[in-house]
């Protein structure tokens, strides 16, 4: 039982800091990741109660025991009554589907509110807790990643494998170390938790600690520093490439939940590139004609180009860079927050570097727009854009058949 809960507080780990590296704008999956943590915390208390040496370290692991089972039941039950897709901006509605997980990890906690914490039954449920929990939590990241067009299989594996390997390599000797040497004791059994944490860790978060490293290693050689940087790029947005949704058939309601998606990533390339859009036809044809290569970074930055030119195309026609008129509203709605970068809502952000057009517009946005108006601006904008990339798209059929 003792190692069950060790492997059981390190996969929630790893699932909960995995969900949160992978998208952490993305509510649903920060909230499911930020649960399985907190639970995963819960377990670890668990593993150390038996070892607890006064009567004191006993009532606060069980204190911290009950106060993770109950956070994690309160931000499920969060996430399944209030969900909304926010790329649509839908109605919160309830969720049907995972119902029965969260009945399943209801009665558990009823269970260990009726069973002595120190039985094994009492272990025995909060493992069963946590499976149901990880259960759930896959079905949120599952259905939020194929609503974002990528995919999700690949990049779980690669980092569950990194994962296990990164952990056994490290966190295994601190074990043979224990059970070998030290024995099996309250502080040695923190140390293990601390190395498995650690460990973990620092495998998720991989990627941006070799950036970190990369940049001060080559910081003489900006040419190599930019290309390892690349490479590093193109292999993590491999993993999360689905080609499988960018049908040419493409749904209507599909195709603006990912052009919606796409703008609201225009200044991140690297999540800019996992968008479906950018497998489609017309993208292939546009670098075709300008000769360039087809790569996935040059997708990117091709439907960036082709989103910029359908938001041009919303401004009216005015030697003006910007207005305040009716007309103007679905062109600022986009420019300025998502090509020019301005964050009118944000106490932090500042204009020092805007030009006179956008400084007018941060002012305007932030005294006459509510943020929820400017919500609908831009998806009523975005339908706009979707609707002139379908154009884009039709097109390719018919000239491949002039050509033939």
């Amino acid at each position: 039982m003792f190692i069950s809960l060790v492997l059981g507080y390190a996969f929630l780990l790893w699932f909960g800091m995995y969900l949160l590296q992978r998208d952490l704008r993305n509510r649903s999956m920060a909230a499911a990741g930020a649960g399985l943590l907190v639970y995963a915390f819960g377990l670890g208390a668990a593993v150390l109660m038996p070892l607890a040496g006064t009567e004191l370290a006993g009532t606060v692991l069980l204190a911290l025991q009950t106060a993770a089972a109950c956070l994690s039941f309160l931000g499920f039950a969060m996430l399944l009554w209030k969900s909304r897709d926010d790329s649509q901006g839908r109605p919160y509605q309830i969720l049907r589907k995972p119902v029965g997980l969260f009945i399943g990890y209801t009665c558990c906690l009823l269970g260990l509110a009726l069973i002595p914490s120190f039985s094994a039954w009492s272990m025995l449920l909060r493992l069963a807790g946590g499976v149901l929990l990880a259960l759930l939590a896959g079905w949120v990241a599952v259905k939020e990643i194929k609503a974002q067009g990528e995919s999700w299989l690949p990049d779980f594996f690669r980092s569950l494998d990194y994962t296990v390997f990164f952990t056994l390599l490290f966190s295994g000797q601190v074990a043979l170390v224990i059970f070998w040497q030290a024995g099996l004791q309250f502080t040695t059994l923190i140390l293990l938790l601390a190395s498995l944490a650690v460990s973990i860790a620092v495998q998720v978060c991989l990627s941006s600690l070799r950036a970190l490293l990369g940049r001060i290693a080559f910081v003489s050689f900006p040419g190599l520093r930019e290309e390892r940087s690349r490479l590093r790029l193109v292999e993590q947005i491999q993993t999360r490439i689905d080609e499988e949704a960018a049908s040419e058939e493409i749904q209507e309601e599909d195709l603006f939940r990912y052009t919606r998606r796409a703008l609201s990533h225009f200044g991140d390339l690297q999540r800019l590139a996992t968008s479906p859009l950018t497998q489609m036809e017309w993208i292939s044809r546009r670098i075709r004609e300008r000769g360039g290569t087809d790569e996935v970074l040059e997708r990117a930055n091709e439907l960036k180009s082709a989103l910029l030119e359908c938001i041009v195309q919303l401004k009216p026609r005015s030697d003006e860079a910007f207005g305040t008129s009716d007309e103007w509203k679905y062109y600022n709605a986009l420019y300025f927050p998502y090509v020019i970068g301005v964050k009118p809502y944000s106490l932090r952000y500042t204009e020092e570097h805007l030009d006179a057009a956008s400084r007018e517009a941060l002012a305007w946005l932030r005294t006459y727009v509510p943020e929820r108006t400017l919500y609908n601006w831009q998806n009523a904008a975005a339908k706009l854009v979707a609707l002139s990339l379908k154009e884009k798209y039709a097109m390719v059929p018919k000239k491949e058949e002039e050509t033939a």
